[in-house]
């Protein structure tokens, strides 16, 4: 059969054993816990289809212990002397941060043979798991021949070789969560690239029962910082005193600002929506140094989900004496920070049976908060001033009246 390879690429591992023959003195299997031995716990029996040999067969960690589910698939397909069969094949992990050196896909195993056929790509979109794995040889017993593939998005894919008169082979999808895949990648002859000889998928065996995130350590604390943090500038209003006495006044125009923040990282969508998040996480408002500088402090609340808005009235108060033929425009003076701050947490898989597996993920905070307003207030000569859009002057009158004149 020529040099053979077989590779296992996978975006998860923890705690199960997987029957298959790792050479001792292999120089590749650097980690005492190999994943295709020690994975979550597989969806058994896991089967592979194409060539029965297992010379040489190891597995190889693509993606590292960030264990990030597969959502892309590329395949080739090749038609030649050999047979029509697949060529090649690599997988894409869930999120584009997890990068090797071969960047944020695994390497392609086999070739991408273009001569003959476009490759042919399924991606899954955040939540979307696999329903129905089949796989095919060639009919020789040799090699890998066609996968066909069914999500719960409704999607269809196959690729690879006409299936007529060749045994199709389902495969246990368990939960539906894509793992990985062990790979034989061989050569026909000594001329010719890699094809794949056989191919066996991995997936989750378990649902996810829910996750919980906690234990968040920031790059950078973003305590005592203010960055993202600005001042803006409102007219709450103007007022002109008409009348023959000293008059009061009072303005406390609120406004509504959406208050926000989003944990964002790999794991909080990547198991689907109905999957519950658990998270411990700081809070962050705006704090006053002094009056004149503002920076981000720890809330006394928790995050206990990952993200949120909600709305933050923020009310601008002025109030004063004026005497008669003077005016007075009250601007208000309030606070905007948003910040984005990158982290590392600690993330728990609950699976429905009872276990769980750990992992560490890097993450990325968005805050957006508002502070109360300070106001200010200048003198106003002349009373035919224009006022903001929306209020209307006071007019003189025979009984002249002093009212607030409100801005925005």
């Amino acid at each position: 059969m020529g040099i053979l390879k077989k590779l296992c690429f996978i975006g998860l591992a923890a705690s199960s054993t997987l029957a298959i023959a790792l050479p001792s003195d292999n120089a590749v299997l650097e980690k005492k816990e190999n994943p295709c031995n020690n994975g979550p716990g597989w969806a058994k029996p896991i089967s592979f289809v194409g060539s029965d040999t297992t010379t040489g067969r190891h597995c190889e960690t693509q993606f590292g212990y960030d264990y990030t589910p597969i959502t892309g698939i590329e395949v080739w397909r090749k038609g030649n002397k050999h047979g029509t069969r697949i060529a090649g094949i690599l997988m894409f992990p869930f999120s584009p941060t997890h990068v090797r050196a071969s960047g944020s896909i695994s390497p392609t195993y086999g070739h991408q043979d273009t001569s003959t056929y476009k490759s042919e790509n399924l991606k899954l979109n955040p939540g979307e798991t696999i329903t129905t794995a089949i796989l095919y040889g060639d009919g020789k017993g040799k090699w890998l021949g066609h996968i066909y593939l069914e999500t719960s998005g409704g999607q269809k894919w196959n690729s690879g070789r006409d299936t007529k008169k060749i045994t199709p082979y389902g495969v246990n999808v368990g939960s539906g969560i894509l793992l990985g895949a062990i790979v034989t990648a061989q050569k026909p002859d000594k001329d010719s690239p890699e094809d794949i000889a056989s191919l066996a998928l991995l997936f989750l065996g378990q649902p996810v029962d829910h996750i919980s995130v906690d234990n968040i350590n920031f790059a950078e604390d973003p305590s005592g910082s203010n960055s993202g943090i600005e001042s803006k500038n409102v007219v709450v209003g103007q007022w002109f005193n008409h009348d023959n006495n000293t008059v009061n006044y009072s303005l406390s125009p609120s406004y509504s600002m959406a208050s926000s923040y989003s944990y964002s990282q790999t794991s909080l969508t990547s198991y689907g929506a109905s999957v519950s998040i658990e998270m411990s996480a700081e809070m962050f408002d705006i704090g006053a140094k002094n009056t004149d500088q503002f920076s981000w402090e720890k809330s006394d609340e928790k995050a206990t989900t990952s993200a949120t808005s909600s709305a933050t009235s923020i009310t601008c108060a002025a109030t004063g004496t004026l005497k008669p033929n003077q005016g007075v425009k009250v601007t208000g003076i309030y606070h905007t920070g948003k910040g984005t701050w990158n982290y590392d947490s600690s993330v728990t898989v609950h699976l429905k049976g009872g276990s769980e597996y750990h992992y560490t993920e890097k993450g990325l905070l968005t805050d957006v908060k508002y502070k109360d307003c300070n106001t200010t207030w200048e003198s106003v000569k002349d009373p035919s001033i224009p006022n903001s859009p929306g209020v209307h002057m006071l007019k003189r009158g025979p009984k002249p009246t002093s009212r607030p004149i409100l801005g925005l």
